[in-house]
């Protein structure tokens, strides 16, 4: 049975949202040294290049594109990062492994994907094609509004299945000069953030959304507790006191802190989806404050 239904994607683009997502536009620029086309330097003449930003270097970086003055200063090695004009194909990568199946109610899987077809519409209304994967086997295309309806019947056929390390691997075969934004909880951070690198590598733009169910934020429960990993499935017996709650906090405070600053510091644009929010809310207030949309003017 699919785990995202049609009564957990599809009917949540009521007419209100639709017409909510359409005073968006997704921002058209390429970062991760965008003068790269096909993993070569453009030849195209007429195209402005901006210094926008830096990065720390990563396996696979051209060498002229080093800041050898910042490396005296600092002793590390970074690389300067570029806009240009044309703006990059968007890839869309949502997280099927175990722990986004978890969640009462919409579980986060859901809540994801929900949220990565609102950015896709969004995209595909701005600037064409969008390619959107969430799952083995699992993807749909869309490059224009007239595709919405045949997009959504698509994605209700969605099951979450997979690793999203392979979902990212298979990303990395087709090269470089994209948008790559992955929806995750980003449980996995020491496999995850490599991948990230090796796309920014790559030449193409990443991006991470951090989605959590609102029971993870704030447990339900409290007192004698058995726990089973997702992804594992090891048990672990143990009981939830208001101490032990406000430390539990503290740390998954501190793991999103620690993701969204590893993110940055790797050039990997970062945003927190938070539980609760409706489709409009995240489509007007993270997407916009992770820089990917804006308001049409």
């Amino acid at each position: 049975m699919p785990i995202a239904s049609a009564a957990s994607v599809s009917s949540a683009f009521t007419p209100a949202v639709l017409a909510a997502i359409g005073r968006l536009r997704l921002i058209g620029r390429t970062l991760a040294n965008s003068r790269y086309q096909g993993g070569q330097r453009s030849r195209l003449r007429g195209r402005s290049l901006d210094l926008s930003d830096y990065r720390e270097y990563v396996s696979g970086d051209d060498l002229r594109d080093i800041d050898w003055s910042a490396y005296a200063r600092t002793e590390t090695l970074f690389v300067r990062v570029f806009s240009m004009e044309a703006a990059l194909p968007l890839r869309i990568i949502v997280d099927p492994s175990a722990s986004m199946r978890w969640g009462e109610g919409t579980t986060k899987y859901v809540a994801a994907l929900q949220a990565a077809v609102a950015l896709a519409l969004i995209a595909a209304r701005s600037q064409g094609r969008v390619h959107l994967i969430a799952g083995r086997g699992y993807e749909a295309d869309i490059s224009s509004i007239r595709e919405e309806m045949e997009f959504l019947k698509r994605v209700d056929r969605f099951e979450a299945s997979g690793e999203l390390a392979e979902l990212i691997e298979q990303e990395l075969v087709h090269g470089g000069g994209r948008q790559v934004v992955v929806f995750s909880d980003g449980y996995d951070l020491e496999a995850l953030l490599p991948l990230l690198r090796r796309v920014a590598g790559a030449k193409s733009l990443p991006f991470l959304l951090q989605t959590f169910h609102q029971d993870e934020l704030d447990p339900p429960v409290r007192g004698e507790l058995t726990l089973v990993d997702s992804e594992s499935l090891r048990e672990m017996h143990t009981s939830l006191d208001q101490e032990q709650l406000a430390e539990y906090k503290a740390r998954l405070s501190r793991f999103m802190d620690a993701t969204r600053s590893e993110c940055r510091r790797a050039g990997i644009g970062y945003g927190f989806i938070a539980p609760g929010l409706s489709l409009e809310q995240v489509a007007a207030r993270t997407f916009v404050e992770a820089g990917l949309v804006e308001l049409v003017a």
